[in-house]
């Protein structure tokens, strides 16, 4: 949320998705060399991830939910 005080409403929130659509991709990542994939395979599943159709299209037309399940990747690591 400090992107809110120090940018514009919507150059603001741009960042916002860019940042919590990194910090998913990482939890993804993590997640997946978790459970034992191998690091190329982890990599697949976070661009997989971060740019599929999943991430993506929710954050074209339902922005709450984008940013949602940003971050349930990161509760799935937390329990994993």
């Amino acid at each position: 949320m400090l992107t809110f005080s120090t940018l514009g409403v919507m150059t603001a929130f741009k960042a916002m998705i860019l940042i919590q659509t990194l910090i998913g991709g990482s939890a993804v990542y993590g997640l997946s060399r978790s459970i034992g994939l191998r690091p190329i395979a982890a990599l697949t599943s976070t661009v997989a991830f971060a740019l599929g159709p999943f991430l993506a299209g929710q954050t074209s037309y339902g922005t709450v939910a984008g940013l949602a399940s940003a971050w349930l990747s990161v509760a799935l690591l937390g329990v994993e």
